[in-house]
Parts: structure tokens; C-alpha cells; sequence
């Protein structure tokens, strides 16, 4: 036998007469591991493969990608027919069948997935049941030296109380201060202090609804947003909150050593106002998402973070510094999010990687290549942020990423608590709601990439039928009459409502126009809906009534 044992096709393996057909073979061979990085036959030695090739048929595409059109897994398994009459015949219909599905899937009213279980991919719950209980530091030493960075990493663990862990949400959740001596994270509806010279961590009176945890310069101040639209700050020493000013969702603050506080918003210029109290000041005009700011040492010049829309996509972001002196401003990562600076070092996020790049306080300028330092941070990519702070010191604080909270299960759940699964799949399901007939779930399920969309699952049929597929859609609500469901998305800006049609034959329209994320009634803006939410199945008449849920 000549040629790679692997992507033989079974005639060949048999000392058959080989023809275009067994090219299709390969090809199939080829398409399988470009959609699941995996081989579709595995063999511990020639003869155990020779005799999976024969033998065995390869796992569904869709059984590690979840996200597959059921038609991609048909065309691929076709190619790799043991027979060759009944492969596809030729390199130019496989062709067409792509492209085809390439078409459907563009077009969301036609594009399906099948229903085998997927890869452990999702985007986070952010509610207290899918949180960690720790929080991992790595204490990164960051040199400079010709040819690049030296750094010498050391993990240590930092248990939290059982009863109070990290608690995630759609914002930042933990912060250090300048020192590294002290912790504060977030957990339930309040902040925690954790003196890391000491065993445990404290609640901080008065914080109940706070968010964007962020520490003064000299340490001895958390100042924070709350879900009132004010900044507040309380004394690392305990006592009662302070109020600074109004602030309306922020996205990130900073306090400099020239005691001011500038902050960011998700559809709103940078703001500055004195950390004793006042009124925020615009402090530049811009069109662009602007969000994340941090004052460089000596608070003449600040890093942020910018990207040219505000529809969630940051990947192509760039990180900006400005001189507060002159208003000049440039670029100085293109693709990178969240930014820090410690040690030296300019520190930003991308694509599940934390960066380290030279930086230089004269020039404001980057001075050597970027190297990646961490890749198991938790982040959240719709608002270009990544859970992590650094002291001066260049130690990094983190919230690691647990990929045992990707795995959730939607579970029928009746009245004696016995539970049933709805289907096989794992995902993260973002709610999801029984439609009034009882035959429909319409659901929003995050994908690898942390990207929502709507989907409806046929009960009936066990398949899932894609509704969106562009910018993040979620919150999604049945009319009563099933017909009609209204959900959140922000394709066009802010989040906002549209309407559609539940067969899916029309467009969505847009039905409000806010300036801010609105979404339908009774669901607060992230909200993971981990509790059961109660709804009638078609036997209801009888009395008979079943719970729907997302479940690890």
C-alpha cells in the first residue's frame, strides 16, 4: 500500500482498484478534521486503524461541534461511505454541497443543528451557582532584557469563604491594591476585602449593589459603582460609604494620584470628577466605544481601551494612550482589550490570551514584541473585559478559567422534583422558555466564542433550528399566543427589542430605540435565570404541570 495509511479509503485498504471516488474518501477525511481537530478513525497501532477504516463509523461532526448544520454532517459522512457507489461522485458536487450550506447558514431561517452532545464551550453563567470558590494569583516577575521577556511565574491559591465566593457578572468583579496586599471581589449583591496578611475575608457594610471595584492610589479608598447609577467610596478601615457623584453603567474607572477619578460608560465618553465629590466632566468628545481606562504612573497620561462600534465585537479593538496636558492621543496595541500597566510592562487581553509588551513611559510607546503570559483567564468578550488586576509590583491577580461549569443540561423538573433531560446537549443556554403550546423551546445559547444567539428547539423532532447570527441576541420572550417573540440584541448600537415572527419567514424588526440595553420585562440585563422557571406543558388542563431549567 502507497500513500498515508490514515486517509486510505477501504478499497484501498482491501487492494481494490483505486479511482476518483477514493480521492472523495480523503477528502472527507480532511473536511472531518477541519471542523473538529480530530481524526475520524483512531487506531493504537496500523492494524487497529486498518480495522476502524473497515469497520466503524466515525462520531457526528456535530458531536464536538455543537453548531454544525446537520447537512455539513450528512455531506462529510457521504464522503466517507465505505462503499464508493455510495459516496458523493465527484470533487465538484461536494462543491456545490458546500456552498449550499455555506448559503443556508447565512441565512438564519434555514440554518439547523443536530442534537449530539458538544464540546465544553460556552459563555459564563453569571449568577453565584457557576462560580469558583478561589481565586488563583500568579506572581508574574517581569525583566527587562535584550531579546525579550524573562519572567519567572509562581501559582498560589487564595481560598475565599465557601459562603461568600467570587461572584461573576457582566463587569469587572475583583480588584488590587497598588500595594498587592489587599483583595476586594465581589460576591452576592456586596463587596469583600481580603487583607492578604490575614486568613479571611470580610464583607464591606453598605456596598449591596455595588460593581467596578476599584482602589485609590494610596490604597486606603474602594471607590465602586452601583446599581443606584453613583459612585461611592468606603475606607478599606470599615465605615459608611461616601457618595461621589451619578454615574450610569459604568465600564471601568481609575483613580489618579491628582485625587480625580475618570470613568467610562457603555455608550458614553470618559468622564473625570473629583474623588472628594462633584459633578463628572466630559473629558474628550468621541462616536467610539470607549471603556476600561487606567492612569499611567504619574497621572499625566491615561490607557484605555477603544473600538469603533458598540456592538460587542472587540477583537479588533485598539488600546489608546492619551496625554491629559495636551489631548494628543495614539494607538498602541491594534486587537487587544482590558489594559494594565505594571513593572514596565503594558498588559492587554486577546483571544483568550494575557499579553505582556515593553512599554515606555518617556515615548508612550510600545518597545518589543508581546508575549503571552497567562491563558486560562476568565473574560467576558461582549464587553471587551477579562477578569484580572495587577499591582505596581507586576503581580497578577486572576479569576482562572473552570471549564466544568461549560457543561449545562436543560432538565424537564416536575412537581416531586424528579428531573428528566430535555435533550442531550450541553451548552450554555442563556433562559430559555417553553413556548405556549408546549412543542417549543426558544432558548439563547452561547457559542466557543462567547457569541449569543436565539435558537428554537423542536421538541418532537429533537432538533434545534438557529434564529440569529449576528451581534448578541438574549432574553428572549414568547407572546402568548406563540405566534410572536420579542428579545434583546444590539446589531444596531445599544441593546434594544425586536420582534419576530416565530416562523421565522421575516426579518426581526427593531421595536424601541434607547440609548441604553433594554430588554423585555422582569429580566434584568445579564440575568443567568438559574432558577426554574414554571410553565404549563400541553396537558396542562389535567393539572399536570413540568419545570424547565438550565442545570450542571
Amino acid at each position: 500500500m502507497v500513500g498515508t495509511l490514515e486517509y486510505m479509503a477501504p478499497e484501498q485498504l482491501q487492494g481494490g482498484e483505486p479511482d476518483a471516488r477514493t480521492d472523495i474518501f480523503a477528502l472527507g477525511n480532511v473536511r472531518y478534521r477541519m471542523a473538529t481537530g480530530r481524526r475520524p478513525f483512531e487506531g493504537t497501532s496500523d492494524a487497529s486503524l486498518i480495522a476502524a477504516i473497515l469497520e466503524r463509523e466515525p462520531p457526528p461532526i456535530s458531536s464536538y461541534q455543537p453548531l454544525t448544520p446537520p447537512s455539513l454532517d450528512r455531506v462529510v459522512k457521504s464522503c466517507l461511505a465505505k462503499s464508493p457507489d455510495d459516496r458523493i461522485q465527484t470533487a465538484h458536487d461536494v462543491g456545490l454541497q458546500l456552498s449550499w450550506i455555506s448559503e443556508g447558514i447565512s441565512d438564519p431561517s434555514r440554518a439547523t443543528v443536530g442534537t449530539a452532545p458538544p464540546r465544553s464551550w460556552r459563555w459564563l453563567v453569571w449568577s453565584a451557582a457557576a462560580l469558583a470558590l478561589v481565586i488563583a494569583t500568579a506572581l508574574v516577575v517581569l525583566k527587562m532584557k535584550p531579546g525579550g521577556v524573562v519572567r519567572n511565574v509562581r501559582h498560589l491559591t487564595i481560598t475565599l469563604p465557601v459562603a461568600a465566593p467570587v461572584g461573576l457578572s457582566s463587569l469587572e468583579v475583583l480588584a488590587v491594591s497598588p500595594d498587592g496586599k489587599r483583595l476586594v471581589y465581589m460576591s452576592g449583591s456586596k463587596l469583600y476585602l481580603r487583607d492578604l496578611e490575614k486568613p479571611s475575608a470580610e464583607p464591606l457594610a453598605g456596598t449591596e449593589g455595588a460593581e467596578v471595584p476599584f482602589f485609590s492610589p494610596d490604597g486606603r479608598w474602594i471607590a465602586f459603582s452601583t446599581a443606584a447609577n453613583v459612585i461611592k467610596k468606603v475606607s478599606v478601615e470599615g465605615g459608611a460609604p461616601v457618595t461621589i457623584c451619578p454615574a450610569q453603567r459604568v465600564r471601568g474607572a481609575t483613580w489618579g494620584p491628582d485625587d480625580t477619578i475618570t470613568f467610562g460608560g457603555p455608550s458614553s465618553p470618559l468622564k473625570r470628577v473629583s474623588a472628594s465629590a462633584g459633578t463628572p466632566e466630559v473629558l474628550f468628545k468621541t462616536t467610539k466605544n470607549v471603556r476600561w481606562p487606567v492612569f499611567l504612573p504619574g497621572g499625566k497620561n491615561l490607557l484605555y481601551m477603544m473600538a469603533p462600534d458598540f456592538k460587542g465585537n472587540y477583537e479588533q479593538a485598539e488600546i489608546v494612550v492619551r496625554s491629559l496636558e495636551s489631548g494628543q492621543s495614539h494607538t498602541v496595541v491594534r486587537g487587544g482589550v482590558y489594559p494594565r500597566y505594571a513593572a514596565g510592562h503594558l498588559l492587554y487581553f486577546n483571544s483568550g490570551t494575557l499579553f505582556a509588551v515593553p512599554f515606555d513611559l518617556r515615548t508612550l510607546r510600545t518597545a518589543g514584541t508581546p508575549k503571552p503570559i497567562l491563558e486560562d483567564v476568565e473574560r467576558f468578550p461582549q464587553a471587551g473585559l477579562a477578569f484580572y488586576d495587577v499591582s505596581t509590583d507586576g503581580t497578577i491577580f486572576y479569576l482562572p478559567h473552570d471549564p466544568g461549569i461549560d457543561q449545562e443540561q436543560l432538565l424537564w423538573v416536575d412537581r416531586s422534583g424528579r428531573t428528566a433531560p430535555v435533550t442531550s446537549q450541553r451548552r450554555f443556554y442563556v433562559g430559555a422558555q417553553l413556548s405556549p403550546d408546549g412543542r417549543s423551546i426558544l432558548a439563547s445559547i452561547a457559542d466557543r466564542n462567547r457569541h449569543f444567539d436565539l435558537w428554537i428547539y423542536e421538541i418532537a423532532r429533537e432538533a434545534w433550528t438557529r434564529v440569529t447570527s449576528e451581534a448578541d441576541n438574549r432574553e428572549a420572550l414568547w407572546s402568548p399566543d406563540g405566534t410572536r417573540f420579542v428579545f434583546s440584541s444590539n446589531r444596531n448600537g445599544p441593546f434594544n427589542i425586536f420582534l419576530m415572527a416565530s416562523d421565522l419567514a421575516t426579518p426581526p424588526k427593531q421595536i424601541t430605540n434607547g440609548n441604553w440595553a433594554l430588554q423585555p420585562a422582569g429580566l434584568p440585563m445579564g440575568s443567568s435565570w438559574r432558577s426554574a422557571i414554571k410553565l404549563p406543558q400541553p396537558d396542562w388542563t389535567s393539572g399536570s404541570f413540568r419545570w424547565i431549567q438550565a442545570s450542571r
